[in-house]
């Protein structure tokens, strides 16, 4: 039996959802603001906190003094840096003088 009719139309079809689905982003994108548009995005990805707690690590790995003492991020509407202890960030860094 010929299938290759089906199979074309098949990934014509699956091709077309995954066009419509990239236009509806870059819509929402446009019409909200990107910035607005990746917070919402965001949520899908793992929770802000999972993500400021691994941010925080590396830039202990790194020994980034001013960024892991000083830098401030938000987090819920409020300003944290690395050393909050909602993060709990173990890290041997010396943050006196820093800032």
């Amino acid at each position: 039996m010929n299938k290759r009719g089906f199979e074309l139309a098949i990934s014509t079809l699956v091709i077309i959802v995954l066009a419509l689905l990239v236009l509806l982003a870059l819509s929402l994108a446009f019409s909200s603001g990107f910035k607005n548009f990746w917070n919402t995005i965001k949520g899908y990805f793992g929770s802000e906190i999972d993500s400021l707690r691994n941010v925080c690590k590396n830039q202990c790995v790194l020994e980034n003094k001013f960024s892991y003492c000083c830098e401030e991020r938000k987090l819920d509407n409020r300003e944290i840096t690395c050393q909050d202890d909602i993060l709990d960030v173990k890290c041997d860094i010396d943050c006196g003088g820093v800032c």
